[in-house]
């Protein structure tokens, strides 16, 4: 292994890393607030579908949405580098 290689392969980690934390909050957060919608700890589909739409024209979460878009098109395009390179 070179070590252009290795850099490569560790900014990949990096960024994984990083969409796999924006995920995670994103998720909890919708999850939480469908349990708060629907008022019970495990929320159905339509309760989480509303958080989902709810989350998505909230104009305060619009930073969060640009960085999960931004990460997961970074990811995609890393991916598809080291697959094709």
């Amino acid at each position: 292994m070179t070590w252009p290689f290795l850099l490569f392969l560790a900014l990949e980690l990096a960024v994984f890393g990083w969409w796999t934390l924006l995920t995670l909050r994103v998720t909890s957060r919708l999850v939480g607030d469908a349990a708060k919608r629907a008022g019970r700890l495990l929320p159905g589909p339509s309760s989480v579908l509303s958080s989902m739409s709810d989350w998505v024209r909230d104009p305060s979460e619009s930073a969060a949405r640009r960085a999960l878009a931004g990460s997961t098109a970074l990811m995609a395009t890393l991916f598809l580098i080291s697959n094709y390179a």
